[in-house]
């Protein structure tokens, strides 16, 4: 389920892609680095070393393999502390 999740949501950042090029032909490529295409909403992109807190109903995607995530959850409380390690991963939000 939770890989179906991901590959919506890359298709649906692909297809938002597709009609949003400009009509006129630029003659010298553009300087700068293509900017990283913006997560859906609810959809966050983890980053190594970062603290993220989490809340029931949130949950985690790896989007490589070797992803390796740090929990730390104390009993009684309602959210989570999570941490990436390793590897790439996104945290989706309950909506």
């Amino acid at each position: 389920m939770k890989i179906v999740l991901f590959l919506i949501s890359v298709f649906m950042i692909a297809g938002c892609d597709i009609g949003s090029g400009s009509s006129t032909a630029s003659s010298t490529p553009a300087a700068t680095e293509p900017a990283e295409p913006e997560m859906p909403p609810g959809i966050e992109k983890m980053e190594m070393g970062k603290v993220y807190v989490v809340a029931h109903g949130d949950y985690l995607v790896k989007t490589t393999d070797d992803a390796q995530i740090k929990v730390v959850h104390k009993g009684g409380e309602t959210v989570s502390t999570i941490e990436l390690v390793l590897g790439e991963a996104n945290i989706v939000r309950k909506q």
